[in-house]
């Protein structure tokens, strides 16, 4: 047998429900019979309120609305400003400073623990060993080293010239703005 608030609950969610037990309980319980009874009244009551047509000028010029065109509104998207993207970049500078100095101290010290820096010091010594025993076995080699000597030299000089040009042409704002309007 089901308690009244058990009922009530299913009657609430639905006034019209036939179920056999819960009308067992409506037989004994005149309390929960009236309670059903009032919201089986209240029910078409509310059905009734809950059926609204709009009026006919309103939909007319709804539907007129939805079949006018929309300009498209075509935004570029929001950029930072330079001296935002210009402080992230020299705080993102910094942080790889510090990360970098950070990570060598801990290798100087893991490398001096194993005796490392010795290890270091003869291999940074073997190209200088190599090139003097090749000049000694063969004079003419030298020409070849010192060609290779100018070539990488002119090569510094060139990779400067390219890092100072590209940094000018970021600083020149005429540039940076014909930039843009380019790629916008």
């Amino acid at each position: 047998m089901l308690e009244c608030g058990a009922v009530r609950e299913q009657i609430a969610i639905d006034p019209l429900s036939v179920d056999d037990a819960l009308e067992t309980h409506m037989t004994s319980c005149t309390v929960c019979m009236r309670y059903r009874q009032r919201l089986q009244a209240l029910e078409p009551v509310v059905k009734a309120e809950l059926q609204w047509q709009a009026p006919q000028d309103l939909t007319a010029r709804l539907l007129a609305l939805t079949t006018m065109p929309v300009p498209l509104l075509i935004t570029a998207p929001m950029r930072p400003q330079p001296w935002y993207v210009n402080v992230i970049g020299a705080l993102s500078v910094a942080v790889v400073m510090v990360s970098v100095a950070v990570i060598w101290q801990i290798a100087a010290g893991i490398a001096l623990q194993f005796g490392l820096g010795e290890l270091l010091t003869e291999l940074a010594a073997w190209p200088g060993r190599g090139l003097t025993i090749l000049s000694i076995e063969m004079p003419q080699s030298r020409y070849v080293i010192d060609l290779f000597m100018r070539i990488r030299e002119q090569l510094l000089w060139v990779l400067l010239v390219i890092v100072l040009w590209l940094t000018v042409e970021q600083l020149n704002p005429r540039l940076v703005a014909e930039r843009r309007q380019i790629h916008s």
